[in-house]
């Protein structure tokens, strides 16, 4: 039927379209299009973190004291993953 065939060439065609700009668009991601990696706002995020771990508050580690009566609820799991690597 003609029909048939028309409306299956054009469901192949429009196909192959969407997949040749959906791969146009995984080759440029950073621009300005709506949907591209938003890169200043990244940079500017990295940039504020980095000025963070710069102050002196940022510099030493939290202070920790073991309380064993405290601490021992806590609870400790052993993981094996011998069943999952071979050798």
């Amino acid at each position: 039927d003609t029909m048939w065939a028309g409306f299956i060439a054009f469901v192949v065609v429009f196909s192959f379209w969407g997949v040749h700009y959906i791969g146009l668009e995984l080759e440029r991601p950073f621009g300005d299009d709506p949907n591209d990696i938003p890169m200043r706002e990244m940079q500017r995020d990295l940039n504020a973190s980095l000025c963070e771990m710069m102050q002196d508050h940022a510099r030493m580690p939290p202070c920790f004291a073991y309380t064993p009566a405290k601490h021992r609820l806590l609870s400790v799991h052993k993981v094996s993953l011998g069943g999952f690597v071979r050798r």
